[in-house]
């Protein structure tokens, strides 16, 4: 398996309309190139962890896309105290 496909399995995708901090704006109201409108927009948390389902820490910044012109925004940490 290469790096990409191990990372893929442990990742964990957590997705809604709403923010992750707190006074973060709806995604909604995130603007978008007019041949992207029709599509949902969402603000995504991704986490990973390890086969032992601790935590993972993975260095920044990531990219992440889907094909010629899409993409995805701003990367950037959550710390979760446990």
């Amino acid at each position: 398996m290469n790096p990409d496909e191990i990372m893929a399995q442990y990742a964990g995708l957590e997705w809604r309309g709403t923010g992750f901090w707190p006074g973060t704006e709806l995604a909604s109201r995130c603007t978008a190139p007019e041949q992207q409108r029709r599509y949902r927009r969402l603000h995504v948390q991704i986490t990973w962890r390890d086969s032992y389902g601790e935590p993972v820490k993975v260095p920044g910044p990531i990219c992440i896309r889907g094909g010629k012109f899409f993409g995805l925004g701003l990367f950037a940490p959550i710390t979760i105290c446990t």
